[in-house]
C-alpha cells in the first residue's frame, strides 16, 4: 500500500520531520509544481506551446519545465 502526500513547499522540512518522528521512511520525496490557474489556449497556440516544453526538456541543461496549459 502506497500514499501520496501533497503540502506547500515552505512546510516541506515540517512534514518530513513528522514522517520521521513517526518512524515512517518515505519511498521518495520530490517538489512539484501544481497549477492553479490553468490557462487554456486554442488548439494551434497550445501546439506551440506543446513543441516549445518539448525542446526545452530535451536541453541538457534543463531539469524540469512547468507549465499553465490546461
Amino acid at each position: 500500500m502506497s500514499h501520496a502526500c501533497e503540502c506547500e513547499f515552505e512546510n516541506f522540512g515540517q512534514l518530513q520531520k513528522r514522517f520521521e518522528e513517526r518512524g515512517i521512511t518515505p519511498l521518495s520525496a520530490e517538489e512539484e509544481y501544481t497549477c492553479r490557474t490553468p490557462v487554456e489556449l486554442p488548439e494551434a497556440e497550445a501546439n506551440e506551446v506543446l513543441e516549445l516544453i518539448d525542446r526545452l526538456e530535451q536541453d541538457d541543461d534543463v531539469q524540469k519545465v512547468y507549465h499553465s496549459l490546461a
